[in-house]
C-alpha cells in the first residue's frame, strides 16, 4: 500500500518509497539510499594512514641496526671472547643451562648475529610493500606485514611504558638502571642487547607460548603442528590465555637485576612482542626486540643516533589512537574466537586485528 510520499519518491528515481518501503515501479532509478561509511579524525582510513611514518621508521631503524652490526662485526667478536654469558630458561625462577666464554662465546655470538640479521631481512622482504609508489592503492597488503604491526605496536608500547615510569616516579618509586648496562661500550651493546633480542625471544616466546600452541595442535591432529614454534598462530581463547600468562613470567623475569618497579611497563612490553609472535611469527619479535634495546647501540655508533629511539616514541604517540582503537575492536572478539584454532584441519589463519 502506497503512501503519500511514493509519488515524490517515484520523482527522485528511487525505485522503492524510503519511507513506506512500496516497489514503485520498473524505473530507471537510483538505488535506495544508504548511510554512507562516516569519515572523521578517527575513521579507519586515517588510523591506518597514521601506522605508516611509524612503519617505515622502525623499518629504517632495523636496516641501520643490522648494518651497524655487519660493519662491527670483528671487533665485537674480540670483545666477546672476553665476557662470559649464561643461558637460561625462565619458569617463574631462574634454570641456568651452563657457562659460556672464550671461543664457545664467540660461536654463540655468531648464531644469535646471524638470527637477527636473518630476521631483520624477512622482516623487510616482507614489508617491502611499504617502499612502493602506489602505497596508498596497497593499504590491504601493507596491513599484513611485519613492519606495519611492528610499526603500530612499538612506538605506541614504549610511549606507555614511559608513562607508566614517570606516574612512578611521581608516587616516588626509586627507578633505576642496574650498574651492567651502564657505560658499555658498542660492542659490549651490541652483544648485549643483539643476544637479549634473540634468546629471550627463545625463551619466553617459543618456549612459553610456541611450545604450548605446538602441543595444542599436535592434541588436534595438526599435520603442521611444528610450525608454530615460529609463531603466526592468529588469535584464539587459547593463545590469548598464554600470552597473558607468558607476558607475567616475562615482566616477573625482569624483577631480578632490576626491581619490582621494572615488572609494571615489561609486561606491555611482553603483550606487545607476544602479540607479534602470535599475530606475525618469530622474526617481527626479534627486531621489535632488538629496536626497544638499541638505543645505546644507535648512540654510541651515530652521531645522534639516540634521536631514533625519541622518533620512534613520537610517531608511537601518533599511532596511539590506532592501538587503542585496535585493541578495543580486538576485547570485542574475544568472546567469538576458536578455542584453539586448530580443531578444523582445513580452517584459514585466524589472526584478528
Amino acid at each position: 500500500m502506497s503512501c503519500e510520499d511514493c509519488e515524490k519518491n517515484r520523482a527522485l528515481g528511487y525505485s522503492f518509497c524510503i519511507k513506506c518501503g512500496q516497489p514503485l515501479g520498473e524505473v530507471p532509478v537510483a538505488p535506495v539510499p544508504q548511510n554512507s561509511k562516516k569519515k572523521g579524525l578517527f575513521s579507519d582510513d586515517i588510523l591506518n594512514a597514521s601506522i605508516l611514518p611509524s612503519a617505515i621508521v622502525v623499518s629504517l631503524a632495523a636496516a641501520i641496526s643490522i648494518i651497524i652490526m655487519i660493519f662491527d662485526f670483528p671487533a665485537t667478536l674480540d670483545t666477546v671472547a672476553g665476557m662470559t654469558f649464561k643461558p637460561y630458561l625462565y619458569f617463574m625462577t631462574l634454570v641456568q643451562l651452563g657457562t659460556l666464554t672464550g671461543t664457545g662465546l664467540q660461536i654463540f655470538y655468531v648464531a644469535v648475529a646471524a638470527i637477527a640479521i636473518a630476521c631483520t631481512i624477512v622482516f623487510l622482504w616482507m614489508s617491502r610493500p611499504l617502499f612502493t609508489a602506489n602505497m596508498a592503492d596497497r593499504m590491504d597488503e601493507i596491513r599484513k606485514t611485519p613492519a606495519y604491526w611492528t610499526g603500530l605496536l612499538l612506538g605506541s608500547t614504549l610511549l606507555l611504558e614511559l608513562v607508566i615510569n614517570l606516574i612512578m616516579q611521581i608516587c616516588g618509586v626509586d627507578i633505576t638502571t642496574p650498574g651492567s648496562l651502564i657505560d658499555l661500550t658498542l660492542e659490549e651493546s651490541l652483544f648485549k642487547f643483539t643476544e637479549a633480542a634473540v634468546w629471550e625471544e627463545i625463551a619466553f616466546r617459543v618456549v612459553l607460548f610456541g611450545i604450548p600452541m605446538m602441543i595444542a595442535a599436535l592434541i588436534c591432529r595438526r599435520r603442521d603442528f611444528a610450525k608454530n614454534l615460529l609463531g603466526g598462530f592468529g588469535a584464539s581463547k587459547l593463545s590469548i590465555v598464554i600470552l597473558l600468562i607468558s607476558s607475567l613470567i616475562f615482566a616477573y623475569a625482569h624483577v631480578d637485576g632490576w626491581g619490582l618497579w621494572k615488572m609494571f611497563p615489561t609486561f606491555f612490553g611482553g603483550l606487545m612482542l607476544g602479540y607479534l609472535y602470535m599475530k606475525v611469527g618469530i622474526h617481527a619479535c626479534i627486531v621489535a626486540h632488538m629496536l626497544n634495546d638499541f638505543t645505546s647501540v644507535w648512540n654510541l655508533a651515530l652521531p645522534g643516533g639516540a634521536l631514533i629511539f625519541v622518533l620512534i616514541i613520537l610517531l608511537g604517540l601518533v599511532c596511539f589512537p590506532a592501538a587503542a582503537s585496535k585493541t578495543l575492536k580486538g576485547i570485542k572478539k574475544l568472546r567469538t574466537l576458536p578455542a584453539t584454532g586448530f580443531e578444523d584441519q582445513d580452517s584459514s589463519e585466524s589472526n584478528t586485528d
